[in-house]
């Protein structure tokens, strides 16, 4: 047995294996030579065709234009005579496959023209990884469009390539989001140039936690940044660090994260901070409630009336427990008839609160003591929808 013979075997075997078709064309006779297997791909049945042009008229007619074109291009005398196209066919059960087509034209030169002489090619079901692919993308159409909703600007870092991140990957909504153009860089000492100095040492010790390999490589940090257009902004940055074997020692290798502008979020939380402050400062007691009377707020004056101490829950508490059944519902039948009724006051000898609603709202309440030495009671003196 020759060499060739003896090699040709285990080659035959592996494209066997792999389900591969193959074929050739000799371009000087215009004859066709398919694998069983290559016909197979191309739902082909009964006798092999003579012309390679009748198989591929099998393809689907959206690729049909596609796959022409491309033969066209390999077998120009101009061309390296290789073509490698992934297009879709539907077999004799109406289904639809990818099949990955690859092929190679020799040439010969006779008469000063250089004319293609044989094209060798191979065929392989690819539907499974296209699939896959799909998939792919569309999780990736999906998550795009879950970041671009909610304004998450994106980061990555390669470690082992870019130890000092000196060449930071940053999406276009981050360098928005940071004030950085296209042609600046999208480095560690960009960013942290702009932090507020008050918030650096934070960060570093935050950042050193998360490359710590014995850590869990999260990293979640609040900090300030001056922005060169809008001035000081708050960003909400997360991220999760991945570790390596790297000469034997785990490291850092890549730093996934996003970055949020949550400005606006601070703003109203130092405005809520701000009324708290005023609101615990009054001599009145202000409480907020939901309609069935559970207590969502109370400021220090109404806690220290109801005998709540400053660091308690409020779940599970209620303005309607501290009246008797009379005055609570005189209070709340005042309450209900208009916006402005009478003032209501309870002497009670625990305690006492006036919450007000209507079924579907938060209401608030204010009012003050009026009670002689030794009781406990208050007037309602105003009320606001929240």
């Amino acid at each position: 047995m020759s060499t060739v013979a003896t090699s040709a075997q285990p080659l035959e075997a592996a494209i066997d294996a792999w389900g591969i078709g193959t074929y050739e064309v000799d371009h000087r006779t215009g004859a066709f030579l398919a694998s069983e297997r290559c016909l197979a791909l191309y739902a082909w049945s009964g006798v092999p065709p003579a012309r390679a042009q009748a198989v591929w008229e099998t393809v689907h007619a959206d690729d049909r234009e596609k796959m022409r074109a491309a033969c066209q291009r390999m077998l120009q005398p101009d061309s390296d005579g290789r073509l490698d196209l992934v297009h879709r066919i539907v077999d004799r059960h109406g289904t639809l496959k990818w099949l990955q087509h690859r092929a190679q034209t020799t040439f010969q030169t006779s008469e000063g023209a250089r004319r293609p002489e044989r094209t060798v090619g191979s065929v392989m079901d690819v539907s499974e990884r296209m699939q896959v692919e799909l998939e792919l993308r569309r999780a990736e159409t999906r998550f795009a469009e879950a970041v671009r909703g909610a304004q998450f600007g994106i980061f990555e870092h390669n470690h082992v390539e870019d130890p000092r991140a000196e060449n930071v990957y940053w999406s276009p909504r981050l360098r928005e989001m940071l004030g950085v153009g296209e042609a600046e860089s999208a480095s560690a000492a960009t960013l942290l140039s702009r932090i507020h100095p008050d918030d650096i040492e934070g960060l570093h010790q935050a950042v050193a936690r998360a490359h710590a390999p014995g850590g869990d490589g999260y990293y979640d940090v609040e900090h300030r940044y001056l922005h060169p257009v809008l001035g000081q902004r708050w960003l909400l940055t997360r991220s999760s660090t991945y570790f390596g074997d790297v000469a034997g020692k785990s490291v850092p290798v890549r730093t996934v994260g996003a970055m949020l502008d949550v400005t606006a979020r601070r703003k109203l939380e130092q405005e809520h901070e701000q009324r708290a402050q005023v609101l615990d400062a009054t001599i009145d007691l202000v409480a907020m409630a939901e309609p069935d009377g559970s207590l969502v707020y109370l400021n220090r004056m109404g806690r220290k009336f109801l005998g709540i101490g400053e660091e308690e829950e409020l779940a599970g508490r209620s303005l309607h427990e501290a009246h008797t059944p009379e005055s609570l519902a005189q209070l709340l039948a005042g309450l209900h008839s208009g916006f402005r009724p009478k003032p209501i006051v309870d002497n009670l000898s625990t305690r006492s609160a006036a919450p007000t609603g209507e079924v579907g709202q938060k209401l608030g309440a204010g009012g003050y003591d009026i009670s002689p030495p030794g009781e406990s009671s208050f007037r309602t003196h105003q009320r606001f929808m929240l």
